[in-house]
């Protein structure tokens, strides 16, 4: 996520930023990564996100600054899968989608094989598709909803040591999230 090529600190800290909207908006924090000995692990540390009036005007029009002590992040290693290994440990999940002006969650099962191709199950009711990629630990699909018109796009990351996988989208004027888990 940055741009100034930086590196972890021999005590794990890492200072995150993210350009958004064209760099007119941005997310700043240390992130401390769990120690070598450690696979993953959860860290709390205060951030700043700000985004410029007008960055992104469907959205946030007036922009905002947002200063919080609440910031969570899983933080985990990610190693890529050998091949024909999946990168989540089991084969059968459920594909929660929720929030980002939906009236109520929407849930497909999905089935991850081996080579990390995603199958939703029948009938597939909001046409749920996904791809991951393995080398990365990402994922991405799209699904379609009661509320939008037309397919809405997801991103995500997987965390094999929780065997879950967590991702948004946005809707028409609110965020929302997926969760993948057995």
């Amino acid at each position: 996520l940055t741009d100034v090529g930086t590196s972890i600190s021999q005590d794990g800290a890492w200072p995150l930023y993210a350009s958004l909207h064209s760099s007119k908006a941005s997310v700043l924090c240390w992130v401390n990564f769990p120690a070598h000995s450690a696979p993953s692990q959860t860290t709390s540390n205060q951030a700043m996100w700000f985004e410029t009036a007008g960055a992104n005007g469907h959205f946030y029009p007036n922009g905002f600054t947002l200063l919080t002590n609440e910031l969570n992040l899983t933080v985990a290693r990610y190693a890529p899968a050998a091949r024909g290994v999946a990168v989540l440990p089991n084969t059968n999940y459920t594909a929660q989608i929720f929030g980002g002006n939906l009236a109520a969650s929407l849930s497909e099962n999905i089935i991850i094989n081996a080579n990390n191709t995603v199958v939703s199950s029948v009938p597939n009711t909001n046409k749920l598709t996904m791809t991951i990629n393995s080398a990365q630990g990402t994922f991405s699909g799209s699904f379609v909803s009661p509320v939008h018109a037309g397919a809405t796009v997801f991103k995500g990351v997987l965390l094999p040591d929780y065997d879950m996988g967590f991702g948004y989208f946005l809707g028409t004027n609110q965020g929302g999230g997926i969760l993948i888990q057995p």
